[in-house]
């Protein structure tokens, strides 16, 4: 799966935002508030890379992707989080959860750029 180098690429960058989130996630309820929106953004970006793994993976039959999709699935299953929906749509829903924590935190106006807003 990994000799994809789109999705290598791709997982490199996610593990990259998944060690800092660990490194944060420990003192999360300690962060002050721009601790806590730095947080809330590098957990965004994660979820947005990991989306656009999904969608490039559920783009091809091949048995690697195959894996890809199921090791992200079970990955949602450790979180237990939006279990009952297909992963695409838990993508979209986790990704807004985030920003409403993200806009409760910066107020009306938000401190990060949202194109679909």
């Amino acid at each position: 799966m990994v000799e994809q180098p789109f999705l290598k690429s791709a997982i490199d960058e996610a593990q990259a935002m998944r060690d800092r989130l660990v490194s944060l996630g420990p003192s999360f309820a300690l962060l002050d508030k721009e601790g806590m929106i730095e947080y809330l953004h590098t957990l965004y970006a994660l979820v947005d890379k990991e989306h656009v793994i999904y969608t490039r993976l559920s783009l091809t039959d091949e048995a690697w992707a195959k894996e890809g999709l199921e090791a992200l699935n079970d990955r949602r299953k450790e979180i237990n989080l939006f279990q009952d929906v297909p992963l695409s749509q838990f993508f979209e829903m986790t990704k807004a959860q985030i920003k409403k924590y993200l806009y409760a935190l910066e107020g009306d106006q938000p401190l990060w750029d949202d194109p679909l807003a």
